[in-house]
């Protein structure tokens, strides 16, 4: 253990102690801070599959009558999905949307992401989904077929 000199404190090589150490944020300060990580986790917060969708058909053009005749979607699923903010849809569900509205496989892959799928590589299916987008065969009934075609689950029945 060490003295130190000018204010006698003891202290040795591991550790030092501090006494009476006071310290003054100002408010401001401190509601700065708060509102700066509120706005960065806004900032963060990512689209949800409805709020994706909507942008879509908003960019697109897209009525939702016509989107949900092309994509073999009930009008009142794609009620639900519209209304409900954070609605998960399953796979096939969001794929016919996707191909409802002439997605690219880029933007394919981006909207399933948002509802938390993937096309695979691995999966047979998802290899005849995305070959046929990548074909521009994006209705849901050339979908349909090739998957018929290769013996596998169709997106509609």
């Amino acid at each position: 253990m060490v003295k130190d000199a000018v204010g006698g404190t003891v202290m040795n090589e591991k550790t030092m102690q501090l006494e009476d150490v006071q310290m003054t944020i100002p408010m401001a300060f401190i509601r700065w801070k708060a509102d700066s990580a509120r706005e960065q986790a806004e900032e963060m917060k990512e689209e949800t599959f409805s709020q994706m969708l909507m942008r879509l058909m908003n960019e697109r053009g897209v009525i939702a009558r016509d989107l949900y005749t092309e994509a073999c979607i009930d009008r009142k699923l794609f009620s639900k999905i519209k209304k409900h903010e954070d609605y998960q849809p399953k796979k096939y569900t969001a794929i016919c949307l996707a191909l409802g509205l002439r997605l690219s496989l880029s933007e394919t892959k981006k909207l399933l992401e948002t509802a938390g799928f993937a096309l695979s590589r691995s999966i047979r299916e998802d290899r005849v989904i995305a070959d046929c987008i990548a074909k521009d065969k994006r209705s849901v009934w050339q979908v349909n077929r090739m998957l018929r075609a290769s013996g596998l689950k169709e997106l509609v029945e």
